[in-house]
């Protein structure tokens, strides 16, 4: 059995090849993003998938490119939190 790090984990390498749809399958209707990121737009806590999904959309069309690289994970049971960059 694959563990909720290891999905987190998939899901984050589908987002960098693009394919967000198979990104977020995994996300609840009660998702919450806390992206307290320091020059992105948007940044702050969304609850909700879908709101979540159009705060990811938005932010990653306000730049010419974009780079999402998880650094960390840390899993404990259902909640998988990660750190990383975004360039």
């Amino acid at each position: 059995m694959t563990s909720n790090t290891d999905q987190a984990r998939e899901r984050y390498e589908r987002f960098v090849r693009g394919d967000l749809e198979g990104a977020l399958d995994m996300w609840a209707e009660d998702f919450v993003w806390d992206g307290d990121s320091v020059g992105l737009p948007w940044s702050g806590r969304t609850e909700g998938r879908d709101a979540a999904k159009g705060v990811l959309v938005r932010t990653v069309q306000a730049f010419d490119t974009f780079s999402l690289i998880p650094d960390e994970y840390l899993g404990d049971g259902d909640t998988v939190a990660s750190w990383g960059t975004s360039m």
